[in-house]
C-alpha cells in the first residue's frame, strides 16, 4: 500500500481528529466526507443498529438511497457475509456477489444510486457486530477497488471503529455518577457514590446477605423497571436507605449518536446520587439521625464490645476479657450493628467517630 504525501497528510489529520474530537454525528459526517475524497470513493457510509436492529445511517448518499434502502436491509447480503465472516467484504471480488438471490437487493439500491464496486467493513464493540462501514464507486467512474485501494480503506476502518468503541467507555466519572450495563452489572463508579453502594451492598453484589440482600434485590428491581419504561415519568427515580441515610438516585440511558449497546460489560444506564439525607422513618426510637452530634442508647455491655472493636480486639478477646462466650458477644454485636444501621467494625468506627 503506496501513498502520496498528500494522502498521508490527509491520514494523519483524519486519524488525530479521531483521537481528539468526541465521535458523536459532526465529526461522523465529516469523516464520511474525507474518507470518500481519501478513498477516490464518490460515497461512504456509517451504518450503526440500535437495539431494534434499526439503522443509523451517515452518509454522503442521496437522500433516495436511504429511501430504498430500508425496505430492503434485511436482503443486504454484504453485511449478512461480514457478520458471518467478521471480514470485509468487497461487491465485486465476491464470486456470488450477482447471484439469483441477491437480485431484488441489488436492483433496489442500484436504482436508487447506481454504483461500480463497494466495501463493507464490520464495525464492532468489544468483538460484537454492531453495524458496518461502507465506500463505494459511482457507476460512471466504472473503477473496481484494487487490493491497494482495500488496504487502504480497511486501515483507516479500524481507526474509525476503534473510535465509535471508545465512545461507549465511560468518561471519566465524577464522584457522584455511576455507569451500569443493561443486565445491572457496574461498569464504573464515581468515588463518593461507590461508597454509598458499599453501604448499601456491603461491597459484595454477588452474594449478600441481610440486609443488604434485601436493598441490592430493591436495587435490582427499580433498575429493571426503569428498564421496561425508561420514559415514564418516576420511573427514572430510586430511593434506598442504610444507616438511616436515605440515597435518592436518578437513572437515565447512556448512548452514544442515539445508539444504547445491550451488551455485558458496555455501559447502558447511567446512575447518579442526587441526595444522601438522615432518614428519620427509619431511625429506631432513641436513635439520633446521623451528624446530630447525640449518642447512641447502648447498654453497658454493648459500651463494653464497642470499646473492644476500637482496640482491634478479636471476639475471642473481648469474650474472655468480658467472662462471657464468644457467641454472647456476637449476639450483641449483632444487636449494636442493628441499632447503628452499621454493618461492619470498620463502618462502625467510622460512624461513631467515638460519640458513643
Amino acid at each position: 500500500m503506496r501513498l502520496s504525501p498528500q494522502t498521508c497528510s490527509l491520514l494523519r489529520n483524519l486519524i488525530a481528529d479521531l483521537y481528539t474530537h468526541p465521535f458523536e454525528e459532526p465529526l461522523v459526517a465529516e469523516v464520511v466526507r474525507r474518507v470518500a475524497a481519501i478513498t477516490e470513493s464518490q460515497y461512504a457510509s456509517f451504518c450503526v443498529f440500535d437495539e431494534n436492529s434499526m439503522p443509523k445511517m451517515t452518509s454522503n448518499n442521496p437522500p433516495e438511497f436511504l429511501q430504498a434502502y430500508l425496505p430492503v436491509r434485511d436482503r443486504d447480503f454484504l453485511q449478512e457475509s461480514i457478520v458471518d465472516t467478521g471480514s470485509p467484504y468487497v461487491l465485486r471480488r465476491a464470486p456470488d456477489w450477482n447471484a439469483p438471490s441477491h437480485q431484488d437487493f441489488i436492483h433496489a439500491v442500484q436504482e436508487a444510486r447506481p454504483i461500480a464496486d463497494v466495501v463493507y467493513v464490520p464495525v464492532k464493540v468489544a468483538g460484537r457486530f454492531h453495524g458496518h462501514f461502507a465506500q463505494a464507486r459511482a457507476e460512471e467512474d466504472g473503477r473496481f477497488y484494487t487490493t491497494s485501494d482495500i488496504e487502504l480503506f480497511s486501515f483507516i476502518a479500524s481507526f474509525i471503529n476503534d473510535a465509535f468503541q471508545r465512545s461507549f467507555l465511560p468518561p471519566p466519572a465524577a464522584d457522584e455518577l455511576a455507569y451500569f450495563d443493561h443486565a445491572g452489572h457496574l461498569v464504573y463508579a464515581g468515588a463518593r457514590i461507590k461508597d454509598v453502594f458499599d453501604s448499601l451492598f456491603g461491597g459484595n453484589t454477588d452474594r449478600p446477605s441481610g440486609s443488604h440482600a434485601y436493598r441490592l434485590q430493591a436495587f435490582r428491581d427499580g433498575f429493571q423497571g426503569f428498564l421496561r419504561n425508561p420514559f415514564r415519568i418516576g420511573m427514572e427515580k430510586l430511593t434506598l436507605s442504610s444507616g438511616g441515610v436515605r440515597h435518592r438516585f436518578s437513572l437515565g440511558l447512556f448512548s452514544r449518536m442515539g445508539i444504547a449497546i445491550r451488551q455485558n460489560g458496555v455501559p447502558y444506564v447511567t446512575v447518579r446520587l442526587l441526595s444522601s439525607m438522615p432518614d428519620r422513618a427509619a431511625l429506631k426510637p432513641g436513635t439520633p439521625p446521623p451528624g446530630s452530634g447525640l449518642r447512641f442508647r447502648f447498654s453497658a455491655r454493648e459500651r463494653q464490645i464497642i470499646d473492644g472493636i476500637y482496640q482491634a480486639k478479636s471476639n475471642k478477646q473481648i469474650a474472655f476479657e468480658m467472662g462471657v462466650e464468644e457467641s454472647t458477644v456476637k449476639r450483641y454485636s449483632h444487636n449494636i450493628y442493628e441499632k447503628t444501621g452499621f454493618a461492619s467494625r470498620v463502618e462502625l468506627v467510622l460512624g461513631l467517630g467515638g460519640q458513643y
